[in-house]
């Protein structure tokens, strides 16, 4: 006993130089918990150079301060973190214990067990390793803490979150006590989730139903906020990936995404979104995007888009609750209301969420679990919003159902018996002049160049081909004569039938000129084609009166062998770039047909061609069509800066963006003309 004592005298000794004070244990109490504030000392390591070697072998150079709360938050940190808790047990009995911190999202937790100033057990696990490496297979981090009768143990724990969120709420229990605290969270735990499944499952129910996309981005969006909390809570990691570090990590960025596309998709259903607010909302989903495919980076940049997760998600909230404010004060709704509150909700969870990563609140029971409460709220209320429009759209529905349905069986009792009349007649007729010029179009198609014959002489083509009708005014012709290759692109006059006759004309007469025994330059193929068009409309019509129909167009002649490149244009433009710059080659301003004099001659351009030289020709149907909002042409300048933003993407990309610019420009404006644009490299 007297060794024994000297032996504790010391001990004490050591730890009162190190500010660390233990617990003693001396009663046989089976179910109760050691006050954390005061038994729980802890270190920050900014530097990372503090090892469990320099702790043992140095006891009086470093300073463990007093825990004083069950919960250290250090914010976003680097910083290494290291507790330090002693137990001295001075009964006769095995005294064991579970030290736990209840933070799933710690990437390095390593647990060492010290008697006598040497390692007995270590443990080293965390989110950046796999789940079995646990002692004790819980969602957070839990550890024996083994006492031996009238004996002293020092446990270490070293901490470290990479830049993350870096939270240590602990708790040490006994057994029992613990136990009894894990049955009373299953039972919320229960709950929670429970609402949850029945809210996800009651929303698909409705879209599968009602095909409505507003459940749908509802019930997707409670079903990620779940997956959220699972991830933060720990138990995705336990249940679903816990051979999967990686995914561990990564996941709660991923579905943060997700979960900010779906709410901005399910408020921009909900409400209506229009005007600018929809663009914005267009915006958004662009980042949403940019932010899912950037949170499979690694580190040291995975750091950063935890810090930008929360900001993203905030600016969301703030978007989606203004513009719910807009809505309502637009026109007064119950259900805008409902919905304007439940952000309001969610909005104070998300920020109690955020200060608290960010250290600004301090550790309750409201800052741990504010976003549950938050988004708990927003759902519960939500649905009763859902409820509320769902009745409002029903009763409308049925209101303007019943009034369109005396109107128009008043009006159909009316006109049935003129309309059954006439109905066979039209019918016929219709079938028989659209199959006409479904034929004709059929022939068109078959006259105009195979892709193949581009593909096979250069590195890279499209060709834009969007008729106003179901036959085009538009053409485009492909030739190969002593090693050149003739290549036009032309616009006659007219659309739909009329127009589709003289291209077919136009392509017999190209054909015919190029296949003459003597190999002309394009601006001589103009002047011959110039002359078959005047020779053949110059016949008196019906009416007496004279066509005055023709075309423009741009025909080029490129020789591979010599690298020229031959140019000559009635009227048509031909765009060219060369080192990031578009030039437009110069056009002679006549047409094919009865508008030019019959003494002048088209002219004749040549230059010399460069590898990676792009050549863009194409119709006037692009470049003079009217926007849906400024009732404006498209204009040549716009189209020149549309082949300077998008020259060096690929020519499928180009296409793609050439055909969505020209879509989102006419919008829901009629299309004018017949659309041709093609696209070279050479």
């Amino acid at each position: 006993m007297k060794n024994y004592y000297i032996f504790l005298f010391f001990s004490l000794l050591l730890h009162f130089r190190s500010n660390a004070v233990p617990y003693t244990v001396k009663k046989d109490i089976v179910s109760y918990s050691i006050p954390i504030d005061q038994y729980v000392y802890f270190i920050e390591d900014k530097k990372g150079t503090i090892t469990i070697d320099s702790l043992l072998q140095n006891t009086t150079k470093y300073y463990f301060k007093q825990s004083k709360k069950k919960c250290l938050n250090f914010g976003f940190s680097n910083s290494t973190i290291w507790l330090k808790i002693t137990i001295d047990n001075l009964t006769t009995l095995n005294k064991d214990f579970l030290f736990s911190i209840n933070y799933a999202l710690l990437n390095e937790v390593t647990f060492y067990e010290i008697i006598n100033g040497k390692i007995l057990r270590q443990i080293k696990t965390g989110e950046n390793l796999p789940f079995n490496t646990r002692e004790i297979k819980d969602k957070s981090f839990v550890f024996n803490l083994n006492n031996y009768p009238l004996q002293m143990k020092t446990y270490f724990v070293r901490i470290n979150s990479n830049g993350d969120p870096l939270q240590i709420p602990m708790e040490i229990n006994s057994p029992i006590y613990d136990k009894e605290v894990q049955n009373i969270q299953l039972i919320s735990i229960a709950i929670f989730y429970g609402y949850l499944i029945f809210s996800i499952l009651l929303n698909f129910l409705l879209f599968f139903n009602f095909k409505k996309r507003q459940y749908f981005y509802f019930g997707g969006f409670v079903g990620l906020y779940a997956l959220f909390t699972l991830i933060n809570d720990g138990f995705a990691f336990q249940y679903f990936w816990p051979n999967s570090p990686w995914l561990s990590n990564h996941s709660i960025i991923i579905v943060t995404a997700v979960i900010d596309f779906f709410m901005l998709a399910f408020a921009r259903e909900f409400l209506n979104y229009s005007g600018k607010i929809k663009k914005l909302s267009n915006v958004f989903f662009s980042i949403f995007v940019l932010f899912f495919f950037a949170s499979f980076i690694g580190y040291p940049f995975h750091k950063f888009m935890v810090r930008f997760a929360n900001i993203i998600t905030f600016i969301t909230l703030i978007f989606v609750f203004s513009s719910s404010i807009y809505y309502f004060r637009q026109k007064y709704s119950s259900y805008k209301l409902v919905f304007l509150l439940s952000y309001f909700f969610v909005m104070i969870g998300t920020t109690i969420y955020i200060t608290r990563n960010l250290n600004i609140l301090p550790e309750n029971y409201l800052t741990l679990n504010g976003l549950k409460l938050g988004f708990i709220f927003q759902i519960v209320v939500l649905t009763f919003a859902l409820i509320i429009k769902f009745k409002l759209d029903l009763t409308d529905i049925n209101e303007k159902l019943e009034i369109e349905v005396k109107e128009q069986t008043a009006e159909i009792r009316a006109q049935n018996d003129k309309l059954k009349e006439h109905n066979d007649k039209i019918e016929l007729q219709s079938k028989e002049i659209t199959d006409s010029i479904i034929y004709a179009k059929r022939i068109q198609s078959a006259i105009l160049p195979e892709s193949q014959k581009f593909t096979s002489y250069f590195k890279e083509h499209f060709i834009f081909f969007k008729p106003k009708q179901i036959v085009s005014g538009d053409f485009y012709w492909f030739a190969k004569k002593n090693g050149k290759i003739y290549i036009a692109v032309a616009d006659c006059t007219g659309h739909g039938v009329p127009g589709g006759f003289l291209s077919m004309l136009g392509i017999s007469f190209l054909n015919e000129i190029i296949n003459k025994d003597i190999v002309l330059p394009p601006n001589m193929i103009l002047n011959e084609l110039q002359r078959l068009i005047l020779s053949t409309l110059s016949k008196k019509m019906e009416d007496g009166m004279t066509t005055r129909d023709g075309m423009d167009i741009s025909l080029c002649a490129i020789d591979f062998v010599n690298n020229k490149f031959e140019y000559s244009g009635a009227n048509n433009p031909l765009f060219f770039v060369r080192n990031n710059e578009v030039l437009e080659l110069k056009v002679d301003k006549m047409p094919i047909g009865h508008y030019v004099k019959t003494d002048k001659h088209f002219t004749h351009q040549e230059f010399d061609l460069q590898e990676g030289d792009r050549f863009y020709l194409l119709s006037d149907g692009y470049t003079d069509q009217f926007s849906m909002t400024t009732r404006k042409r498209f204009t040549k300048p716009k189209f020149r800066q549309l082949l300077l933003d998008i020259h060096k993407k690929p020519f499928k990309k180009q296409l793609i963006e050439i055909e969505s610019r020209f879509e989102e420009w006419k919008g829901n404006t009629e299309q004018i003309d017949d659309i041709l644009v093609m696209g070279l490299l050479v």
